[in-house]
């Protein structure tokens, strides 16, 4: 649920699969600390929600959370690396996602 909201904010931004693979980008969890709270359970509708507090160099660190109505069941904090999609080496946000998440 949460890789899900993360590649859902990225698109509603502009920069989605097209953007990404055209520009020989590839985003990889490199750290995730999670708090789990209480459990889903089986047909829960569940909302998942991600935001960016912070971005250096090739890294945005995310605060994410999956929540049952009011209700969190989980939250924790993600980092994102940003490597060559040919060469899985790390490599530096582009200016153009860092202007937009920056004023997100």
């Amino acid at each position: 649920f949460m890789e899900r909201a993360r590649t859902d904010m990225m698109r509603s931004l502009g920069f989605g699969k097209d953007y990404i693979f055209n520009h020989d980008l590839m985003f990889v969890v490199r750290d995730i600390a999670l708090e789990y709270l209480q459990p889903a359970l089986l047909d829960d509708e569940l909302q998942a929600t991600a935001s960016v507090v912070d971005t250096r160099g090739a890294t945005m660190r995310m605060r994410q959370s999956v929540r049952r109505d009011d209700e969190v069941l989980v939250h924790g904090d993600v980092t994102i690396a940003c490597v060559n999609r040919s060469s899985f080496k790390p490599r530096r946000l582009p200016r153009e996602i860092l202007e937009k998440l920056r004023t997100t």
